[in-house]
Order: structure tokens, then sequence, then C-alpha cells
């Protein structure tokens, strides 16, 4: 195995979509102000980056698998770089969400590429630890981003935010030429057909569906509160575009902290019980934001205090739902991740949809949807342990 690329390397494109997505949240009102859009017009903002980036995925997957990791990155790059030019200079709302649209297409190569990377370089026994790794150092981006939003959202104005993440584009096309080779291998090389035709196989491969089923329902809930969490502490509770980006890290600082137990907990126990874990965590943290709001109402503790818990759990699940799903696809891993990506970011972007046309940004509402969603999974985890059993009882 190639184990020549550095894990920082990685860390910094699997990033790309946290960090492009989380830092100009401090600045939403603002240009809703500026450009003078509805509410629903600025959730579009954040549907429109995450539907191109979900469907994407189904293009870039195959051809990552065809063509390699290193030139499908290169182009995502390009556009992300291209897209954050555009947003500097917006002056509308078409643009800007043209903007967003090339970012999306950007982010999905960076986070495509580095789970096909690991998928590579690493066997079967090292891929939860370092997925895990991966995702705990990720979860520095939303803890900095927004913090980072604010500064410069309230010194150089939100344009400079877009002209940071432009600089950014530029300083991983140069690591990529220069750090980057080429990781699959030939006799892994698919042809175009197999790789568009891959998709149905891996669509109903019980092991996918049954781990992409619990991240989507964990990713969802996660997103929800990255949707609504502009109007709950800005508009709300009228904290300031600094004091927001300090509350959404500490929040992101729970992820990070998720990540690095969870890499802790793959040397002890297996990546099922983890998944385990990581549901109980998340359904107590709606349970515990549900009653909160029933007795003291709209408050910052009682927001962030459960979502920070809901948030470790769900850092818990998403990287071993990840290792256990890519597991049975050895020379698919880049269709593999597309899929999974696109089905889970379709799911946020539904949510997004949501929470903007319905005008539902509320902590009951995140409360419910968090609890609803662990319980899905739960309920998950019930069908396949029972399914698990008849074989074995028909086995015997």
């Amino acid at each position: 195995m190639n184990k020549s690329v550095p894990m920082y390397f990685l860390i910094l494109i699997a990033a790309i979509p946290s960090f492009s997505l989380d830092i100009y949240l401090p600045s939403m009102l603002e240009i809703q102000h500026e450009l003078l859009l509805s509410e629903s017009m600025l959730q579009m903002t954040l549907t429109v980056f995450v539907v191109t980036f979900a469907f994407i995925q189904l293009i870039f997957g195959p051809l990552s698998d065809r063509y390699g990791r290193k030139n499908i990155l290169l182009i995502g790059l390009s556009f992300f770089l291209v897209g954050s030019f555009i947003a500097v200079f917006s002056s509308n709302i078409t643009q800007l969400l043209i903007a967003r649209a090339c970012q999306g297409i950007g982010s999905c190569a960076g986070v495509l590429s580095a789970f096909s990377i690991a998928r590579d370089c690493f066997e079967a026994e090292e891929r939860p630890i370092v997925l895990s790794t991966i995702a705990m150092y990720v979860g520095i981006a939303p803890i900095i981003a927004p913090v980072i939003g604010g500064i410069l959202k309230d010194y150089f104005g939100w344009r400079s935010i877009f002209m940071l993440l432009g600089l950014l584009s530029v300083f991983l096309l140069i690591l990529t030429v220069t750090l980057l080779q080429e990781t699959l291998s030939k006799e892994h090389q698919n042809t175009q057909v197999q790789a568009l035709q891959s998709y149905k196989m891996i669509s109903i491969h019980p092991v996918f569906t049954y781990y992409t089923g619990i991240a989507t329902l964990a990713f969802a809930g996660l997103f929800c509160f990255i949707t609504t969490s502009p109007i709950l502490l800005i508009d709300q509770l009228g904290l300031s575009a600094k004091l927001f980006g300090v509350m959404f890290a500490l929040n992101a600082f729970s992820f990070l902290l998720g990540a690095k137990y969870s890499a802790f907990l793959n040397q002890k126990t297996t990546p099922d019980q983890c998944i385990l874990l990581g549901l109980c965590l998340m359904l107590t943290g709606g349970i515990i934001m549900f009653a909160l709001m029933q007795f003291i109402g709209l408050n910052l503790l009682g927001l962030l205090i459960p979502m920070m818990i809901a948030t470790f759990g769900i850092a818990i699940i998403i990287p071993n739902c990840t290792s256990l799903m890519l597991e049975p696809f050895a020379n698919k891993a880049g269709s593999t991740t597309a899929l999974n990506t696109f089905i889970r970011f379709i799911a946020a972007g539904v949510v997004s949809m949501i929470v903007g046309y319905l005008n539902i940004n509320n902590q009951l509402f995140l409360s419910v949807f968090l609890s609803f969603a662990a319980l899905s999974g739960l309920l998950l985890v019930m069908v396949r342990l029972n399914m698990i059993q008849k074989q074995r009882e028909q086995s015997s």
C-alpha cells in the first residue's frame, strides 16, 4: 500500500466542505440585508451549496475510479477558486448562488478524494482509526471557521470571507500538484461503463444501505442545527457575529472531542458498538433539549449543552459508518463514497429547504428532529441485529 500521502493533506482537503460552509454563517444576515434577500432566498445559499455538492458526487465518483484521485481533485479545486472569485464580486442573489454552486463542486472533490485516498492507502483494520483521526482534525474547521468569519465580517465585510476561501483554494492546488502522487493502482481502475454501472450494485448492497442510512440520519440532525443556528443564536437570542462564532465553535469542539474519543474507542471495541453509543448520545441530547425547552423556553445553555451532547455522538457515528460502508468495495471506493455522500447531503438539503420555506427556525423543531433521527437509527440497528440472528439460526 502506498502510504506516502501526508495525513495533514487528507485532513485539509476533507475539511473544505465544513470550513467553506461554516465560515460565512456569521455573515448570513448581513448578506441578506445588503442583497435584499428574503429568508427563504438566504437559505438557498446553503441549499444550493449542499445540493450541488451532493449531485456532483455522482459524476466525480466514477471519474475518480476511472481517471484517478489527483485529476479530480485538481478539477474540483479549480471550480472552488472560480466560485470564490465570483462570490467576492457578487451584487445579486443569482451571482452568489452560481458562486456557491462552484464552491459546492470544489468541496465535493475534496472530501471525495480524501476518503478514496484513505481507502486506497490503508488496510481494513487501520481504516476506522485513520478516518476517525481525519474526522477529529476536520472537526477543528467548524471550530475556527465561524470565529474567523465573524472577525472578517466585522472588520472587512462579508466579501473578505470569500477572498480568504479563494486564497485557500490556491494553496491547496499548489499542495496537490507538488505533494500528491496518484494512489489508485492500475489494476483497480474501472472503465467508464463499469464505474457507472457500479452505482446499482453499490446501492442494493445491504452493508452500504445500512451504514449509509444511519450516517444520513446523524448528518441530517447535525445539519438541522447548522441551518437553524444563525436565526436561533443571532436573530432570536441576539448574539453578535463574533459571539455567534464562539458559540458555534463550542459545538464544533464537541465534534472534535467525539471524533477523538471514537479513535480511542476503535482500539478497544468494535465500530458497530461505537455507532450504537453514538446514537444513544444523540438521542440523549435531543431529549434533554426538548425537556429544557418545555421548562425554561429558548435559552442559550438550554440549546447549546444538549446540542453538544448530540454532536459528540454524531462525531462517533459518522466515521465508523463510513469505514464499515467502504469495506466491501475495494475497487469502487470513489463511487461508494460518492453515493454515500450524495445521499447524506441530499437529506441535508431537504432539511435546509424545509427549515427555510416553512420558517421553523426554532429549538422545538431541532430537539424533535434530533430525537427522531436518533430513534430511527436505533430502529435500523434493531432490524439489522434481528436479520443477523435469523441468518445464524438458519445456518445452524
